[in-house]
């Protein structure tokens, strides 16, 4: 009974690192596993994690300002290297122009951000949008994408969005 009680021990402890590297494939297609791409990514099932698409939008705590998605490069927002435009509005659905906008990418699970700080300009030709570059998304998980808006007057909002990042 000893001897059978050890052997199925064993066998557990063996399966553990073969359900981790199953676990955390992140969804691709081929490779060693032989997925069909049909799997799970590593955080799709997230209930935190946001759907992107165009015209996604997130208003402030207060309501005061309202950022929406225009675009983004590549979309869904993926590892490595995105962009976005976005367009922020006041509470009454007015483009807000001559704000300073910063975004901050953090990973809540593992307690930390992206070295690289996101670029934000205003897009001259569309009151209310702007151009958001460098957002260095540089692994796999959950991301909150944090912007802090602003406007030439009022106090300084934030806006939240969090995605889940594939591999």
């Amino acid at each position: 009974m000893l001897q059978l009680r050890l052997l199925t021990a064993g066998l557990a402890l063996l399966a553990l690192p073969l359900a981790a590297c199953v676990t955390s494939n992140g969804g691709g297609t081929g490779g060693t596993g032989g997925s069909t791409g049909s799997d799970p990514s590593l955080c799709s099932t997230d209930p935190r994690a946001e759907a992107y698409a165009i015209g996604l939008s997130a208003k402030s705590m207060d309501g005061k300002i309202e950022v929406s998605f225009v675009d983004a490069s590549p979309a869904p927002p993926t590892k490595g290297e995105n962009a976005w435009t976005v367009e922020v509005t006041d509470g009454t659905g007015k483009p807000v122009t001559g704000a300073t906008i910063s975004l901050e990418p953090y990973m809540p699970d593992h307690g930390h951000g992206s070295s690289i700080t996101p670029q934000i300009k205003p897009m001259p030709s569309t009151p209310g949008q702007y151009q958001v570059t460098l957002i260095d998304l540089f692994m796999p998980g959950i991301w909150q994408n944090t912007f802090t808006i602003m406007p030439p007057s009022g106090t300084a909002e934030s806006v939240v969005f969090t995605f889940c990042v594939d591999g």
